[in-house]
């Protein structure tokens, strides 16, 4: 991931998925991937109604609460708007990496389900991945 952020730097490019569009509903852009996901899901039966691609953050908060991260920090996490002027001005900025690092490790999570599609492969061979699953290798 830090290779793709580098690349992303180097292009000049703020956003990470520069590819991503926004939805026409909402107009964010995690709008289809949430439609994207639930289609997922539903295709692989492991879809359960109520727990949507949101209920993720919502379970990232939740630990963080339980951790004891401080409101500024949590909110700079999960991407929510300041509260008041001083972290407005002073903590957008001013919260250090290793402050975000630090409540980030403290999170549990299981990925042990979670594999990669690349796993096993050859770089040379996953030009058929690529195609197939509409994906792109970044070098």
């Amino acid at each position: 991931m830090l290779e793709l952020v580098a690349l992303r730097r180097q292009e000049g490019e703020p956003r990470l998925f520069p590819e991503l569009e926004r939805g026409k509903t909402k107009e964010t852009y995690s709008e289809l991937f949430t439609k994207e996901f639930t289609k997922y899901r539903q295709k692989n039966n492991v879809y359960w109604r109520g727990l949507d691609f949101h209920a993720l953050r919502t379970t990232v908060h939740h630990q963080l609460m339980d951790n004891g991260v401080p409101g500024y920090a949590k909110r700079r996490l999960l991407g929510h708007e300041a509260l008041d002027e001083g972290e407005k001005s002073y903590a957008q900025h001013g919260i250090s990496i290793s402050t975000l690092f630090t409540a980030v490790c403290g999170l549990s999570y299981d990925l042990s389900g979670i594999r990669s599609p690349f796993e096993g492969q050859q770089l040379n061979e996953l030009e058929n991945v690529v195609s197939v699953n509409g994906l792109r290798v970044i070098k």
